[in-house]
């Protein structure tokens, strides 16, 4: 199991992954658990524990930055689906009110979120819409890839995933449904490490492919 962890090697050390990576550091308990820490640049921090035979124990991550209380009744539900020239986010179906479209924009849902958060989507989201121009709508070709291998896209999504998972300690936003490639994963809450491990293992059968899935 402690290839499931590639994913997250793919993200540290590819090129595009640079502007979300703040720090990264490895420590070692008294039990020989191993523990890797990546500060990203959107306020959340990874922390990653290992047994000593490698297989990880424990997938955590936290923001450094308290949210305000939210002005909501209550949390919403949202779905964020890679989608060209659109900021991807949209309500969840089983969320919406009477009247109420499935439409918002990114900018109202990450309004409440630390600047560097907002900043950093909007790179992510950047980066999907300007490979699809230059790979598809450029050159016509609709059968391309918008990644041009499986390692970019690896590491597309998974600076998505934690994104993603830092929305969701917004008071204000209950769950996100999120959808990169291949992987699909529900985030609730702080219930991390199932899904996490969902995502990390669609990854790992990406990588495997040796070929990008969108």
């Amino acid at each position: 199991m402690a290839g499931i962890l590639n994913p997250l090697t793919i993200f540290t050390t590819h090129p595009q992954s640079q502007r979300y990576i703040k720090t990264i550091r490895d420590e070692t308990d008294a039990d020989q658990n191993a523990t890797t820490i990546i500060e990203t640049t959107f306020d959340l921090t990874l922390k990653i524990t290992k047994s000593p035979d490698g297989t990880p124990s424990c997938i955590e991550a936290s923001p450094s930055t308290k949210q305000p209380p939210s002005n909501e009744a209550k949390p919403r539900h949202y779905r964020i689906d890679p989608d060209y020239e659109t900021g991807f986010i949209t309500r969840s179906t089983s969320d919406l009110q009477p009247d109420e479209e499935r439409d918002v924009t990114a900018e109202d849902v990450l309004k409440p979120l630390p600047e560097s958060v907002q900043e950093q989507y909007k790179a992510w989201v950047d980066a999907y819409n300007g490979s699809y121009k230059t790979r598809i709508e450029d050159t016509g070709d609709e059968e391309a890839s918008v990644f041009s291998t499986a390692e970019e896209e690896v590491a597309w999504s998974v600076a998505g995933y934690l994104l993603v998972w830092r929305l969701t300690y917004a008071p204000e936003i209950g769950s996100v449904q999120y959808y990169g490639g291949n992987s699909r994963s529900f985030i609730v809450g702080e219930r991390e490490l199932p899904s996490t491990v969902g995502f990390l293992k669609a990854g790992v059968g990406i990588l495997e492919s040796g070929k990008p899935s969108m």
